[in-house]
């Protein structure tokens, strides 16, 4: 079994924005709400984060990478840490 690093809402929304993830609107609450469009051009991509974690949990890490198109590698690289 594989350990996984446990990454903070600030650190999966900093990757993401290297991913060139947008943020669509001002956090009105505790999730913000990122886009990216499509490489076929029809559409967005749109992933959500809970804010203020200082771990988010594998599950929900799964599904922000499920919702981003993004694997967990390309997480590590993007989020600039050592595999």
């Amino acid at each position: 079994m594989t350990h996984r690093r446990r990454f903070s809402s600030d650190e999966v929304v900093s990757a993401l924005l290297r991913a060139g993830f947008e943020a669509r609107r001002k956090p009105k609450g505790s999730h913000l709400t990122l886009t990216k469009l499509r490489p076929d051009g029809r559409g967005h991509y749109t992933a959500t984060v809970v804010l203020g974690r200082h771990e988010i949990k594998d599950p929900t890490l799964d599904g922000i990478l499920e919702q981003a198109h993004l694997s967990y590698e390309e997480l590590l690289e993007f989020a600039k840490v050592k595999k």
